[in-house]
């Protein structure tokens, strides 16, 4: 998966995969998820397991596995490529522990959800958005 070329096989593999196949597969990768997904061509390989990913179970495990190192991903260079991947193809998930999005003008900051103050919809270990 890591390899200049292994991503085409891994997209190949996944495409032609039946259901079980890919969810023993995406069970061996969760795991080392957070390694592949820093790695410059590991990126490409999750990106594109992710195109390929078709059952509600499927997308529950790279949810898991991506919930538990968001922020090591996502300060990658590599790695934010796949949270923004998973963002723009599933949208938000659903359950508690995983992860959201506050975009403050350019900047776009990612963060767990750990919920407090559930009514004003702010992260209670993130302050407020500062008044411009």
């Amino acid at each position: 998966m890591m390899d200049n070329f292994g991503h085409y096989a891994i997209e190949a593999l996944f495409q032609v995969s039946p259901d079980e196949q890919r969810l023993y597969l995406v069970g061996n990768l969760a795991p080392s998820i957070a390694i592949v997904s820093c790695h410059k061509q590991g990126s490409f390989s999750i990106q594109s397991i992710m195109e390929s990913l078709k059952t509600q179970t499927e997308i529950e495990m790279i949810v898991e596995a991506l919930s538990k190192h968001v922020m090591q991903i996502i300060l990658n260079c590599s790695g934010h490529h796949v949270i923004i991947r998973f963002l723009s193809k599933f949208g938000w998930p659903l359950h508690p522990g995983s992860f959201t999005v506050r975009s403050w003008g350019t900047a776009t900051c990612f963060y767990r959800s750990l919920w407090t103050t559930g009514d004003e919809g702010r992260c209670g270990c993130w302050p407020a958005q500062p008044a411009h």
